[in-house]
């Protein structure tokens, strides 16, 4: 994919533009076996617990761990729950709330079920905000810093599959994501272009700026 490509292209840069707590490559020890996988993944990031990945893909931890995910996903008041367990003070500042669901995204370990959850937590952000703050906190997203910019990219199938876009927002603000993405790695931002035009939900108005971009 366009954005995986991307990522490779930034992957060098990662370990100074990460967010800044302490890094390890090791799961972690501090959750007992009753204690679900997701909840104990945000209390840590909320309390900054030393920050790795919590999750082996393809271990026993992964395979529960989607199927909590699944969970949020079936039971809008859990994933509500679970929403505010990462954010008790609510929604405020844009780049606190990115760096926090970035921190999340390494603990999950950066892979698909953690790009669902991101999703999930775009989406319940946008309808927990009035309409002008939810979209305020989406146009801050191109400011997110690489690569953890890009790792939010793959989440954005998943939120734009729970939520609707008003018409006008969407074709400012998708041309806005794929600038950001032209002025990282400018040698992708044309396969990006085709990949988001591929996309249903978007409308002639928004194909048509889009377009512009190539």
């Amino acid at each position: 994919m366009a954005i995986q490509t991307v990522r490779r292209a930034t992957q060098s840069n990662s370990d100074c533009l990460i967010p800044k707590q302490n890094k390890s490559t090791n799961p972690t020890s501090l959750r007992t076996k009753q204690d679900s996988i997701l909840l104990t993944a945000i209390r840590h990031t909320v309390h900054g617990e030393p920050r790795g990945r919590e999750v082996v893909k393809g271990s026993d931890d992964q395979k529960e761990l989607d199927a909590e995910v699944d969970k949020l996903f079936a039971d809008p008041a859990r994933a509500s729950s679970a929403f505010a367990e990462l954010f008790p003070e609510g929604v405020t500042d844009p780049q606190v709330f990115f760096d926090r669901i970035s921190d999340l995204q390494l603990r999950l370990g950066w892979g698909e079920t953690a790009h669902r959850v991101t999703g999930l937590l775009l989406s319940i952000a946008a309808e927990k905000l009035p309409p002008s703050q939810g979209e305020a906190l989406l146009r801050a997203l191109p400011q997110v810093r690489s690569p953890l910019f890009f790792q939010f990219l793959d989440s954005l199938s998943v939120l734009l599959s729970l939520r609707e876009l008003r018409t006008e927002f969407a074709a400012e603000w998708f041309p806005s994501l794929l600038r950001r993405v032209g002025d990282i790695a400018p040698v992708a931002k044309y396969n990006v272009v085709d990949s988001v035009l591929e996309l249903t939900f978007v409308t002639p108005r928004c194909q048509n700026d889009l377009s512009i971009l190539r």
